[in-house]
């Protein structure tokens, strides 16, 4: 049976039976491909059981690095640094670039092979992150690389800015709210009938009738704030926000 590679990897797609498919095996290294069928208590999955090479990494799709590369303003290459110490401060300091030896002495050097990076060499993400943002039509924003992305439609016209990190994230759009962490929900704000939902959510996830669950950790995160965006740069300052309320 035919089972198409949804993944950046040249590999095998095998069936598995997991309650729990979203997670990263390391040996042998494995990716969820597919959700086949959803069972509720259990899934049908395939997972990609990418080609190991001899350099100790894993052989990738030519077609999916090029898509990646063409149109999401990043690339997939070798994220390098260098760990170094300054000869005249004694101070250590992470380096991007090769240092000046005469200014710094290398402590230690490493290189991150198959890392999704941006056009100036920036540190993004893995190769998957990369395939991830092509399949989400994101693009590289180059003030911050890593923690906001543009969103485009067909059209090659923005639709929204991304802000993550590791711990989650959140699209802003035009209409959304600018995201402030330290805005407390008030009533007035929202539709009544939006409101009374969140509400209703609430008293859904307590377990006890004491149990107090604060409005902010219900309403999501491109609906808290008093301000509503209008521009594109205000999305913009809504995703970074995100971007440095998670980090």
């Amino acid at each position: 049976m035919f089972i198409k590679n949804t993944t950046p990897y040249v590999g095998k797609v095998q069936f598995k039976i997991e309650k729990y498919p979203y997670y990263t095996s390391s040996n042998p290294f494995s990716i969820l491909n597919k959700v086949c069928l959803n069972l509720g208590f259990t899934k049908i999955v395939s997972r990609m059981y990418p080609t190991k090479l001899e350099s100790g990494y894993h052989k990738l799709d030519s077609e999916k690095i090029k898509l990646i590369t063409l149109n999401t303003g990043g690339k997939i290459g070798v994220h390098e640094w260098w760990e170094c110490k300054s000869k005249k401060s004694g101070r250590t300091q992470k380096k991007y670039s090769e240092p000046d030896l005469s200014i710094w002495d290398i402590i230690d050097h490493f290189e991150l092979p198959e890392s999704f990076v941006s056009e100036n060499n920036e540190y993004i993400g893995d190769v998957q992150d990369g395939w991830w943002y092509y399949k989400n039509s994101l693009q590289v924003y180059q003030p911050l690389p890593y923690g906001v992305a543009k969103q485009v439609g067909e059209d090659g016209e923005t639709t929204g800015y991304y802000g993550y990190t590791h711990r989650g994230g959140s699209f802003f759009r035009k209409g959304d709210r600018l995201f402030d962490y330290k805005y407390k929900p008030k009533i007035e704000d929202y539709p009544e009938w939006q409101w009374y939902g969140w509400i209703r959510k609430i008293e859904k996830l307590k377990l006890t009738d004491s149990e107090v669950i604060p409005m902010e950790e219900i309403i999501p995160f491109n609906m808290r704030g008093n301000v509503i965006i209008e521009t594109w740069d205000q999305a913009i300052e809504a995703a970074t926000n995100l971007k440095n309320h998670l980090n």
